[in-house]
């Protein structure tokens, strides 16, 4: 069981937050062991699915229920796959590096007009309904920072559409933490454009691999995902939240 300290996400919320991921052999009696409750005032759990009994005793102790998880794996020689058909949508699309502070602010200034509206922040009655465009602000933040990460504007025609963040887990393989489509442009079809890009970028990077990860409480990502792109499904998690008194 890992139990991440999430410090980035008190800032914002006032809670003491921890993240903890279940691994399949750890059991209810290892988060009592662990004494989280102690600690913490908001927990956010991960649970391996399969695992009902689990995900039952942690609702008996009030915890609730915020979305399914997926981990997505895509492999980058699909590049040379793509059906012809296809092509037509990248057409007057590229890409630039961000590497200055003003760069970020003209990214975050677009996430703070609450373009993530499916996450679990978003649907969570509990929170306040600007907390996650903060959150996600300040996750930009601290990600920029981080020198495994890098940032990419998405431009169409000479104006900024979207955004992506790669991450280098490995010499082999990259992820991506945080991703979006600006809410002008969300219902264009460009979704494939970035997801595209990313491999691209990744390929040319040396990569062989990417993941990320999405919420089922964005169903129409995983269906754009599946209209072009091939994926394996690594791992699939019930997340839960308590606000602990």
């Amino acid at each position: 069981m890992q139990i991440i300290n999430a410090y980035w996400d008190e800032k914002i919320s006032g809670y003491k937050t921890c993240e903890i991921v279940f691994e399949k052999t750890d059991s209810f009696q290892s988060y009592l062991d662990a004494e989280v409750e102690k600690e913490f005032r908001f927990s956010v759990v991960k649970i391996p699915v399969g695992n009902l009994k689990l995900v039952h005793q942690l609702e008996d102790i009030r915890y609730r229920y915020l979305e399914n998880q997926l981990q997505l794996s895509f492999g980058i020689d699909q590049l040379e796959y793509i059906k012809s058909k296809w092509f037509r949508l990248f057409n007057g699309f590229s890409y630039k590096l961000l590497t200055t502070k003003s760069e970020i602010y003209s990214v975050t200034d677009q996430v703070c007009d609450k373009m993530f509206d499916a996450d679990r922040y978003s649907q969570d009655p509990f929170w306040t309904s600007d907390l996650s465009s903060k959150r996600y602000v300040n996750w930009i933040y601290k990600l920029f920072e981080n020198n495994r990460v890098r940032f990419y504007t998405m431009i169409k025609n000479g104006t900024d559409v979207g955004f992506f963040a790669i991450k280098s887990e490995s010499e082999k393989t990259n992820s991506c933490p945080i991703a979006g489509i600006y809410n002008k442009y969300k219902f264009s079809g460009y979704i494939f454009v970035l997801v595209h890009g990313i491999l691209t970028i990744s390929r040319d990077g040396g990569a062989t691999k990417f993941e990320t990860s999405i919420s089922t409480n964005n169903k129409n990502l995983l269906s754009s995902f599946s209209k072009i792109f091939n994926f394996k499904v690594n791992n699939v998690y019930i997340v839960l939240r308590k606000v602990i008194k």
